[in-house]
C-alpha cells in the first residue's frame, strides 16, 4: 500500500483527488492539508510515501519553499508537484529543489495512477520539454568532474526522469548495475536519494 498525502489550498479539488486515489487498491490517501505548515508539522506522524504538493498558496509557505523542509523531515518521501501549467518555470525550480516530478491538475484516472506509481518506483514524471530543460541545465555543470563516464550517463538519465529499468534498457546494462551506479553517484555527491542527486547536480555550477 502506498500512503499519500495531498497539500493544496483548493480543498474541494484535493478531496476529489483523494477520492480518486482511494479507488485504487495500491493507494491510500491518508490526509489532506490546506497549507504547507500544517503538513510539515504532521509529516513524521503520518510518514507518507508520496506527497502531492501544490506549487502556489495564497498565504504562508509556497510549495517551492516547503520542498526542502519536507525533505529534511522525510528524505525518502517522493514529492509530486501539482500545477495548472505545463512547462512552468516553477516546475523546473521545484525539480531543482528536490521534487521528484510533477502532475497537471485535473489529471485523468490513468494519468494519476501512472504518475504516482512511476515516482514511487523511482521515476520522475515530467513532460519531455521539462526533461530537456533539466538535462540541458545539467550538461553545463562542473559537478560531473568527479564522475566516471558511466556515472555521467546514468545521472544524465536520472535528470531526464528515467526509472532504473528504463536506464538499464537504454544503456544495455542490468537494473542491479544501475542501482549500484546510483549508490556510487550518491556517495560522490554526498546525497542519499535520487531526488537529492538531481537537485545537487542542478545547483552546482
Amino acid at each position: 500500500m502506498i500512503d499519500i498525502i495531498i497539500v493544496d489550498d483548493d480543498l474541494e479539488f484535493a478531496e476529489n483527488l483523494g477520492d480518486l486515489l482511494n479507488t485504487f487498491d495500491e493507494f491510500h490517501c491518508e490526509k489532506i492539508y490546506g497549507n504547507c505548515e500544517a503538513a510539515i508539522r504532521e509529516l513524521e506522524e503520518y510518514l507518507p510515501d508520496v506527497i502531492l504538493l501544490d506549487i502556489k498558496f495564497p498565504y504562508g509557505l509556497s510549495g517551492l519553499d516547503a520542498i526542502q523542509l519536507m525533505r529534511q523531515c522525510l528524505p525518502d518521501a517522493k514529492i509530486i508537484m501539482l500545477t495548472l501549467h505545463d512547462e512552468d518555470d516553477n516546475v523546473f525550480e521545484a525539480l531543482r529543489k528536490g521534487a521528484s516530478g510533477y502532475l497537471l491538475k485535473r489529471p485523468g484516472k490513468d494519468e494519476l495512477y501512472r504518475a504516482v506509481m512511476e515516482v514511487y518506483q523511482g521515476g520522475a514524471p515530467m513532460s519531455m520539454g521539462i526533461a530537456k530543460k533539466v538535462v540541458s541545465y545539467f550538461q553545463h555543470e562542473n559537478i560531473m568532474d568527479n564522475l566516471t563516464p558511466r556515472e555521467h550517463q546514468v545521472l544524465n538519465l536520472l535528470c531526464a526522469g528515467k526509472s532504473d529499468k528504463v536506464i538499464a534498457n537504454e544503456l544495455f546494462i542490468s537494473v542491479n548495475t544501475v542501482k549500484f551506479t546510483n549508490k556510487k553517484i550518491y556517495k560522490k555527491l554526498h546525497v542519499h536519494s535520487r531526488a537529492e542527486a538531481i537537485s545537487r547536480a542542478l545547483k552546482h555550477r
